[in-house]
């Protein structure tokens, strides 16, 4: 049987972490929800794939496995990119692999100078407002982060549980 000092007892799981690293930052409030807007969801997929794929988009039409090529295929690419900084690199396949290198040394100079070195990885782009959840310490931007809160109380890299309450900003 159960002694009333038994149950009197508070149990804190989760602990106060306010001592340790500070007040909330963030509140439910901040969270923005998920829309069920598909059509824009497939267009930030699209962007988002044309980000990791940095602007390597061929300029050929596409062709079937056996070399042929596929007329009634159509492609759309994002706009993702400057028609500037696209590069038509000749046929020959040891000088257009060697342009692309080349290419690619010269943009990550560029990213360098500019300090862009720090990335979101989940849009890929710099960070504005970086944050880190107390919980798995991960880094992503506060928009990302807000969004992935909307949609699943997840830390969107390791899918450790996190609240609003567990992000704090970083100071990069």
């Amino acid at each position: 049987l159960c002694s009333s000092s038994d149950s009197d007892a508070d149990l804190d799981v989760d602990g106060d972490d306010t001592l340790e690293y500070g007040k909330a930052q963030y509140t439910e409030a901040d969270v923005i929800p998920c829309s069920g807007n598909e059509l824009r969801d497939a267009e930030e997929r699209q962007a988002l794939r044309g980000a990791v794929l940095n602007c390597t988009v061929s300029a050929e039409t596409p062709t079937t496995s056996n070399g042929e090529f596929d007329k009634n295929t159509s492609t759309t690419f994002p706009r993702t990119c400057k028609n500037s900084e696209l590069e038509i690199l000749p046929d020959d396949p040891t000088l257009s692999t060697l342009e692309a290198l080349k290419t690619r040394i010269r943009d990550l100079e560029k990213q360098l100078t500019r300090g862009n070195r720090f990335k979101c990885l989940i849009c890929m782009d710099s960070y504005t407002v970086p944050l880190t959840s107390i919980q798995c310490w991960h880094v992503h931007c506060e928009e990302c982060w807000l969004r992935t809160l909307g949609a699943k109380k997840l830390c969107p890299q390791c899918n450790t549980i996190t609240s609003p309450g567990d992000l704090r900003r970083v100071y990069l």
